[in-house]
């Protein structure tokens, strides 16, 4: 092995050789040196003099620029390791990556110190070059960690990857070696602060007496920028990734000029992503006088630990240019599954040991030892081998052969998916004989086969696939072939399909305009279903819940955040829709929050912190879900997906305390959620969650093995933290995270809002005129209403025990069928036709026809928090007037009433009654004691590799108020539920009620009963 070649070292014989040298340069000034290293010495001393030193990490808050790399130089100095943080990082991501690896001091920028203040730690050093010292740079240790880089880049904050002083060290003696830099060449530093390959850019030329040129943004916007910058500065080595080189080669082609001023250059670097050849084909038709290396590396072992120099002969020789040999002191082995090492030419796992190796993960110790294992290989003890994850070839002169993801592991649109998998689901349809899924042009595609009679075409293939999967597994376009090519192997040859033309299985073309987009969303939330400008949503098989979905599809689709589903209800076509997504795009966006609520709660917490707090005898409502899972359990996998979505969201990290009376949200960075075992005979846990629990998270999970590959997943989480709708988020997110695991990636990027927004901006919109045009509709609709609908029931024992008992019933499939045809034909859900029966009911049994019913919404217009768990849910009263009269003419009210509160259901409830101000009643829930809920988001199905999954909720024992009638079923077999307190009413008149409203409902379905 080499000796290590100190990078700070390196840098001092430098300065001592050409201090008056230029060191780095952009375009608006330059350091030699002697300046660089004075600069550096005075950012060392300040942080020394805040307590920074061998072991302490500090953020350095910067843009690209030469002060970043004084920066970087001041804090190695100290002994210290840096965490890049750019300001364009949001607010909460990057306070989020200094809580994660404990960051205790900030070095910024000037100009970014308002910034820096919302990180969340306490100590901030401004960068100020006039501080200017000299300072004793502190000796480092091999051991030591250099520096922290998320992975993640913009999709989250998932894993902080620890670099080594050796690792770094020997990558910088690798470039330097490699790419022969001398004091002549100008290094180009040109990518982002928070990737790895700016540690090199930045660092290695200045180990070589070179000089860095710092590239802007508008540098490099455009590929005649970047000429003119490269000729400005004489750039001699420039790294990019071929998808840019794309980019660059093809404005090259037509310009002399452009060419002329990359004149300097004389390397280019390709990184980060496969060099197709045919790319550096090009590349050398245009410059062949200019060599094209190929660099390959992961984060977590210092970045390249190959390079190669790409020759014609080898863009002749494959699709794909090799990566190349190891660096120096680095060892590279293919292997396979069981770790052995594979002969030359043969296929397998690529793993990195050596000096580059890192730490592993900052704060993860299950992800660190998943990727980084002992080193069985070498002989040396100690040492650990990463792996990477990724299928090589080794020719026999040990050049190495990118192949892919060892798991076939693609992304498409977003989501990363393994194409075995789409394989088998699709093998899972009936009539499929054989299935293989390529990617081309960022599309998944699919092929089969089918068994012999088998008639299916293919729109009915994927409809039936979108019962296996969720979305994103469904391919965009499938073909029926009579066989698929094979290979000579016998395997499938996906370089032939890839190569099929490329002809639409579904919608014969792409949507060309608003009112076409409008209806291929509404296609794509239907499973197929075709739809025509002027059909209901409703009449053609869509429900209440994939109306919510497809409102959602258009605010993205069309970047339109106030499409409100109100507005779509009440003219369910692609029509309304469009007319919604207009006005949407009308309305001036209101600003939006820059910064979470810090410490506050939403109004829906507020209300059962209060609730909980007056009635401390009551048990805490508390929210629970089972999955019961089917099929071959990957433990370590589900573990992962709890950490997932504990991690996600910021309201399973958070405690609730108060200060003067007024509650305060705490967000912990951290929370950790083992799976507790538990008997498969055990009634429901009821774990101590509460609103005094000092430690997150307010949730609890318990897995119980009911039979060989049998277990049952309890979730239970205090209603604080979560809501109905936040169950269906639960059960996609832990489905998700668990693939990615079983996939190999162990990612978990943040959302893109977070609960702490929503709270700000739910407070900003409270302050503002449209709450207060809120409350003016609920003081009108509930004016001169009756204080409460006088139910016959016992009276209210002096201590109530809050404990619910339920009468079901279920409609046959025949006529829950025909009560979704009577709703959809007036425009309404079954929900409203359910809410109009027992409105009918509760006049037969008060005689009163003037009534006031409580409902849910789910209070989830706020972009973004669709996809967030959290307390949103509100509370609203509905008022019927003429209850006893026809059920169309009641149901037509009722929709009326219904589309008309949720679009004023913004208002929280707390907020309503202060508005209306009702008679207050000791015991009495207020402005309604009747409610009608209808809260099965969380039955959406769920997929997990290997798993069959059933959801399924277990009923709070706790209710507000006197009686409630839930309902849910609506596509299959409407089921009723009926949620009473025995203490105040008798079994068997609660039975009578909801006989009574099933018998409404019967009525209606029948000509006269309408």
């Amino acid at each position: 092995m080499r000796n290590r070649t100190d990078a700070l070292a390196g840098f001092k014989r430098a300065l001592a050789a050409a201090p008056a040298a230029i060191a780095v340069a952009d375009d608006h000034g330059a350091r030699t040196y002697a300046e660089l290293a004075a600069e550096a010495g005075g950012y060392a001393a300040e942080l020394a003099g805040r307590g920074a030193g061998p072991g302490d990490l500090v953020a350095v808050v910067a843009e690209r620029s030469p002060r970043f790399v004084a920066m970087v130089l001041g804090v190695l100095w100290t002994g210290a390791a840096y965490l890049p943080v750019e300001p364009s990082t949001p607010p909460d991501r990057a306070r989020r990556m200094c809580a994660t690896v404990g960051v205790r001091v900030l070095l910024v920028q000037p100009g970014h110190t308002e910034y820096a203040k919302q990180l969340g730690v306490p100590s901030v050093v401004t960068a100020d070059p006039a501080a200017a010292t000299g300072f004793d740079p502190v000796p480092r240790e091999p051991d030591g960690l250099a520096y922290v880089i998320f992975t993640s880049g913009s999709t989250g904050v998932p894993k902080g990857a620890m670099v080594t002083d050796g690792g770094m060290d020997n990558h910088l003696e690798a470039k330097r070696l490699d790419l022969a830099l001398t004091p002549a060449d100008v290094v180009a530093l040109t990518a982002p602060l928070s990737f790895d390959i700016s540690v090199w850019q930045a660092l290695a030329p200045l180990t070589a007496g070179g000089r860095v040129a710092v590239g802007s943004a508008a540098n490099l916007s455009e590929p005649a920028e970047l000429a003119a910058w490269v000729a400005r500065h004489g750039v001699t080595v420039l790294e990019v990734v071929p998808s840019y080189l794309t980019v660059i080669l093809d404005a090259l082609d037509g310009s002399p000029r452009l060419r002329a001023a990359l004149e300097p250059l004389r390397l280019l670097v390709a990184t980060g992503e496969a060099l197709p050849s045919a790319l550096a084909r090009r590349w050398h038709e245009l410059r062949p006088d200019v060599p094209i290396m190929n660099a390959y590396g992961p984060t977590e072992c210092s970045d390249d630990v190959t390079h190669h120099v790409v020759t014609p002969a080898d863009c002749a020789a494959g699709d794909w240019a090799p990566i190349g040999q190891k660096i120096i002191n680095t060892d590279l082995y293919v292997v396979d599954p069981a770790g052995a090492v594979v002969p030359d030419g043969a296929e397998g796992e690529l793993l990195v040991g050596g000096a580059g190796v890192g730490r592993g993960y900052l704060g993860d110790p299950a992800g660190t030892a998943l990727a980084f294992r002992p080193d069985h290989l070498s002989g040396r003890p100690g040492r650990r081998l990463y792996r990477t994850g990724d299928r090589v070839r080794r020719d026999v002169d040990g050049t190495l052969h990118y192949l892919g993801r060892r798991d076939r592991q693609v992304k498409v649109r977003g989501h990363r998916i393994e194409l075995g998998e789409v394989e088998a689901q699709l093998l899972r349809v009936d009539g499929v004989a054989a299935a293989a899924c390529v990617v081309t042009a960022g599309r998944l595609r699919a092929f089969v086969t089918l068994r012999g009679g088998a008639t299916h075409t293919p729109a009915a293939i994927l409809g039936e696939l979108r019962e296996l999967v969720p979305a994103h597994l469904v391919p965009q376009r499938l073909t029926v072939l009579d066989r698929i090519p094979t290979t000579p192997a016998g395997k499938a040859d996906l370089r032939t399909l890839a190569a099929q033309p490329d002809e639409p299985a579904g919608p014969a073309e792409a949507p060309r305009d608003e009112a076409s987009r409008i209806a291929a969303l509404m296609v794509d939330a239907l499973g197929g279903t075709r739809i025509g400008p002027e059909d209901n949503f409703f009449a053609v098989g869509g429900d209440s819940l994939q109306a919510m979905r497809v409102v959602a599809a258009a605010r993205s689709a069309f970047g339109v955040d106030g499409v409100a589903l109100p507005a779509f209800l009440a003219d369910p076509t692609p029509r309304g829709l469009l007319a919604a997504v207009r006005a949407a795009a009308a309305t001036p966006a209101p600003a939006a929050s820059v910064e979470p609520a810090t410490g506050k709660l939403s109004s829906g917490q507020e209300r059962l912190w209060f609730v909980e707090n007056l009635n401390r005898g009551k048990a805490p409502l508390l929210i629970h879900l089972e999955l019961a899972l089917r099929g071959a359990l990957d433990r370590a996998a589900l573990q992962h997906a709890l950490d997932a979505v504990v991690a996600r969201h910021e309201p399973l990290r958070t405690v609730f305390g108060q200060s003067r009376g007024v509650p305060v949200a705490t967000v912990w960075p951290h929370a950790p959620i083992p799976i507790q075992p538990r008997a498969a005979d055990d009634p429901p846990p009821a774990p101590a969650l509460s609103i005094g629990s000092g430690q997150p998270p307010l949730m609890a999970a318990y897995l119980a093995r009911t039979g060989p590959d049998e277990h049952v997943l309890t979730l239970v989480l205090h209603h604080l933290v979560a809501d109905g709708w936040s169950l269906m988020v639960l059960s996609r997110d832990i489905a998700e995270y668990y693939q990615r695991y079983r996939a190999g990636d162990r990612a978990v990027p943040l959302p893109p809002v977070s609960f702490g927004q929503y709270v700000a901006a739910e407070r900003q919109w409270l302050a503002g005129p449209e709450a207060a045009e809120s409350e003016s509709y609920w003081r009108e609709q509930l004016a001169g209403a009756p204080p409460a609908i006088e139910l016959p029931l016992r009276p209210r024992p002096a201590k109530p025990d809050f404990r619910t008992a339920a009468e079901i019933r279920e409609l046959t499939t025949e006529e829950t069928a025909a009560l979704r045809a009577l709703a959809r034909t007036a425009r309404a859900t079954p929900f409203m036709a359910v809410l109009a029966a027992f409105a009918t009911a509760l006049t037969d049994i008060t005689g009163v026809d003037d009534l006031v019913i409580g409902i849910d919404s789910v209070n989830r217009s706020w972009p973004g928090s669709e996809d967030l768990v959290g307390t949103f849910v509100n509370q609203l009263p509905v008022r019927l007037i003429g209850a006893g009269s026809g059920f169309g003419d009641l149901l037509a009210l009722t929709r009326r009433q219904c589309l008309a509160a949720y679009e004023h259901d913004r208002l929280p409830f707390h907020k309503i009654v202060a508005a209306v101000n009702p008679p207050r009643q000791s015991g009495r829930f207020p402005l309604f004691q009747v409610k009608a809920t209808h809260q099965s988001a969380w039955r959406t199905g769920v997929t997990l590799p290997g798993l069959e999954v059933t959801p399924r909720e277990i009923p709070d024992p706790v209710m507000d108020p006197d009686l409630m009638l839930d309902m849910s079923g609506e596509s299959d077999r409407l089921r009723l539920e009926l949620v009473y307190l025995p203490e105040r009413l008798a079994a068997d008149t609660a039975a009578a009620w909801v006989d009574a409203v099933v018998a409404v409902l019967r009525r209606g379905l029948t000509a006269e009963g309408r």
